[in-house]
């Protein structure tokens, strides 16, 4: 009946019900659709590099571009593969928002895979802070811990076998610090070995132009400044 019932309630007390909820729409195009009124433009499901069809899809996908493109010298990814927690609201206006938010990467198959080699389950409760969204700026368990390092290890070894691929065709291979950047880690211990020449990324700040600039592993960064794309 999709209803829940929660027995032996206090007064004035706060109760809530944690669930996951599958995202039907790409983040980034959801803000395109509302803030720039796309209209009927169809709606973008996200892949998810943890399924079999969707992973080979992706391989194919670049392979067959990487033949047809060979006057390209750079290839720019946005990024792999998953996108920071972002939410709307009706009003065109940011719900939540968590740059460095795992959120959007949970999936049956990344917690079953996750069970696995801990040994332990996540719950719904893992991804959230009693209640409300999770923020990263607020210390995360070591729950969550654990399953961000287990989602950048993945992340890393899948995006090494695309950068690997552009290698193999002469072409350099640059990452867009936005976007679908979580896992990836410019400053983590996993960043290194997927192999990427270069970065780039949106320049907001003071900050972010330091974060840009000073990423190891790389031949070079590039920074762009805002807006650079929208109004």
């Amino acid at each position: 009946t999709q209803s829940v019932t929660i027995n032996n309630v206090q007064p004035f007390h706060e109760y809530t019900v944690n669930f996951l909820a599958f995202v039907m729409w790409d983040p980034t195009q959801m803000y395109n659709h509302l803030t720039n009124n796309w209209g009927d433009v169809p709606k973008d499901i996200p892949f998810d590099a943890r399924g079999p069809k969707s992973w080979e899809f992706m391989k194919a996908t670049l392979q067959t571009w990487l033949e047809n493109n060979p006057k390209t010298d750079v290839v720019r990814f946005t990024t792999f593969f998953y996108h920071f927690t972002l939410f709307f609201n009706d009003m065109k206006k940011d719900k939540f928002v968590d740059w460095f938010g795992y959120g959007a990467s949970v999936s049956p198959a990344a917690l079953k895979a996750f069970e696995i080699e801990h040994g332990y389950r996540l719950l719904a409760e893992d991804f959230i802070q009693a209640g409300t969204y999770n923020s990263t700026f607020n210390e995360p368990t070591q729950r969550y811990l654990d399953y961000i390092d287990f989602q950048q290890r993945f992340v890393a070894s899948r995006a090494k076998e695309l950068v690997d691929m552009v290698h193999a065709h002469g072409k350099e291979a640059m990452m867009f610090l936005g976007d679908n950047w979580i896992g990836t880690e410019p400053y983590g211990e996993h960043f290194a070995s997927i192999g990427l020449d270069a970065v780039v990324g949106s320049v907001g700040g003071g900050a972010s132009l330091r974060v840009i600039a000073d990423i190891p592993h790389v031949k070079y960064t590039e920074g762009r400044f805002l807006p650079y794309f929208f109004p």
